[in-house]
């Protein structure tokens, strides 16, 4: 979903199976606007299920990214510009309880009334307290503490890591 929702190249054949199973396709050959309109219905029915659970009192949760490939050189810069406002076209994953290691980590402050969810069971990874945010999630970028900075090893020993 995440893939087809930043526009990359995503499994069809895969996404058609999933449609079809769950009653969003009555045949694996849909036109393009069958196909496209059976995603935006099941996307937004997950939207929904997401914004019906719990609300949480989470203030801060952790992302790590790995942004390390020269081809990603873009969103790198996209994130490691202060004042830069992204909009994550996806579904957002993060973790209030651990930061999952990449070469980038990021501290999410939330705001009252944020959207994200704890999904508890249904997480991906079992063991991990996953808190999905919805499409076109926006974040800000308030500051950035690299590793060579003074900062890093107070930051990263504040982190929950496990």
């Amino acid at each position: 979903i995440n893939k087809y929702l930043r526009g990359d190249d995503y499994p069809e054949t895969q996404a058609k199976e999933t449609l079809l199973s769950r009653d969003y396709l009555s045949t694996n050959e849909p036109s393009d606007e069958e196909f496209k309109n059976a995603m935006s219905v099941y996307i937004n029915d997950i939207a929904e299920g997401l914004s019906s659970l719990p609300e949480t009192d989470h203030r801060v949760v952790y992302r790590g990214l790995k942004l390390d490939k020269p081809a990603l050189s873009d969103v790198l810069k996209e994130y490691t510009t202060i004042g830069n406002i992204i909009i994550d076209k996806a579904f957002m994953s993060t973790s209030p309880d651990k930061a999952w290691i990449n070469d980038t980590i990021l501290n999410i402050y939330l705001e009252k009334g944020h959207k994200g969810r704890i999904l508890g069971d249904v997480a991906h990874f079992k063991g991990e307290a996953e808190m999905l945010f919805p499409p076109n999630t926006k974040l800000k970028i308030e500051s950035i503490v690299n590793c060579g900075s003074q900062d890093f090893a107070s930051q990263l020993s504040k982190l929950r890591l496990s």
